[in-house]
């Protein structure tokens, strides 16, 4: 665990000795003046991918034999990344925002396909709202369409398949299963704020803490262990790539939800989801070899992979 993680731990602890010290519950605050070396250092910086960096990264076998993707014991199976990944690269998206996802934030509006960013769920498209997810401010609240190249893949019947299946988790092995993670997520999920102010609004444990690992050790084994290059660097890629399309930085800043009115459709007065669309799709990634992640995927029997998927997560 790192430093910064460390201190918010007991920052908790410290402050619930203030507390106590305060009402005279305890003879001294034992918490005072205690301090984490290397906390609040600055990050490594982070750095676009090459375009050589993702042609090697998505002609790896995880993505040309998809077969296989239920094949390892991991905790975090091979299926979801390749997903993260896919939706990673072409929607500049955060990792976080895709992985917490519910099926029920895949949703289609104006013939468009889309994931819904936001804190709440739509329960079975009805207004109820649940307290379940984290953005990490307003604008980050956004429609993001679901990429044609992403969709030729079968993201699609994927959705489907989980949404019969009644899986209502995008990625079902990515649900909180330590004691700790099923009650913070059980807090989230009722509305609840946290005991200790110090924790929010980032203490909840992220949905894909274990994901960000596996997804950032495949790349330092596929493609470099340059400590600036990580699944966040997807972000940088996706704003290069827009720009090189000539796409207007504020439809690039309503995507990746930068900009004031990323806000979108229902949210505000961004540009509409057909729009957003159109420019999406205008660009290309031709890094990736797509024709060969299609003629992949083509093999997929995606009812015999939810199958397994739900009886993964069930005896987990």
């Amino acid at each position: 665990m790192g430093a910064t993680p460390v201190k918010k731990r007991i920052g908790a602890i410290q402050a619930l000795l203030a507390y106590a010290s305060k009402e005279g519950w305890i003879v001294s605050n034992v918490g005072a003046g205690v301090s984490v070396e290397g906390a609040g250092r600055a990050k490594t910086p982070r750095r676009s991918f090459q375009s050589e960096e993702v042609t090697t990264l998505f002609g790896s076998d995880i993505f040309l034999q998809p077969k296989l993707l239920l094949h390892r014991k991991t905790k975090v199976s091979d299926l979801t990344l390749y997903w993260l990944f896919l939706i990673g690269v072409t929607s500049g998206a955060r990792l976080e925002e895709i992985g917490q996802a519910h099926v029920a934030d895949i949703r289609r509006r104006d013939g468009v396909l889309h994931i819904d960013i936001d804190v709440y769920v739509a329960n079975d498209g009805t207004s109820d709202q649940i307290q379940g997810k984290s953005i990490k401010n307003d604008d980050s609240r956004r429609l993001v369409p679901i990429h044609d190249r992403v969709m030729e893949i079968g993201f699609e019947r994927y959705v489907y398949g989980l949404r019969n299946a009644g899986l209502p988790l995008l990625f079902p092995d990515l649900a909180p299963n330590g004691f700790f993670e099923r009650y913070v997520y059980g807090l989230r999920n009722a509305g609840l704020p946290l005991l200790f102010p110090d924790l929010a609004p980032n203490g909840f444990s992220k949905v894909t803490q274990e994901a960000s690992r596996r997804a950032n050790r495949l790349i330092d084994a596929v493609v470099t262990d340059d400590p600036r290059l990580v699944f966040h660097s997807f972000r940088h890629t996706f704003k290069d790539v827009g720009r090189e399309a000539d796409i207007q930085e504020r439809i690039l800043d309503q995507l990746c939800g930068h900009s004031p009115t990323s806000v979108g459709g229902a949210y505000g007065s961004g540009v509409g989801l057909p729009s957003l669309k159109r420019n999406l799709d205008k660009l290309a990634f031709d890094a990736v070899d797509w024709n060969a992640i299609v003629t992949a995927a083509a093999f997929i029997d995606w009812d015999d992979v939810i199958g397994k998927l739900k009886a993964r997560v069930t005896d987990s």
